[in-house]
């Protein structure tokens, strides 16, 4: 499978005395942000539904989900939550880690 590792800067924590410090956590024993998860689940989303040639309503309704709750994912508004990553994980047979940390570059859909 063609993929790409993602690379985020973290989220920034704005602090009062100015300071930032950024959200991380470990994920298969790596330490990962959630910038670069947001990144990769809204890029394996759209890369996903368009190989299955999907509007965004389409696919939202496979999905169980509504079509601007899709949207927001897939625009990086807003991260999915697990149930969803699960469900796409199902229908693809795209492994979790894969779907939130590597960007998808080719064909990988079980149909």
């Amino acid at each position: 499978m063609n993929t790409e590792q993602c690379n985020g800067i973290g989220m920034d924590n704005d602090h009062s005395n100015g300071e930032k410090d950024q959200t991380f956590f470990q994920l298969d024993g790596e330490v990962q942000d959630l910038t670069s998860i947001k990144q990769c689940i809204s890029h394996n989303l759209k890369h996903i539904r368009k190989q299955k040639g999907m509007t965004q309503d389409a696919f939202s309704r496979q999905l169980g989900i509504s079509r601007p709750s899709y949207a927001s994912y897939e625009e990086k508004r807003a991260e999915p939550p697990l149930s969803v990553v699960i469900t796409v994980s199902n229908l693809t047979g795209i492994d979790i880690n894969t779907l939130l940390t590597d960007e998808l570059r080719e064909e990988v859909l079980n149909d």
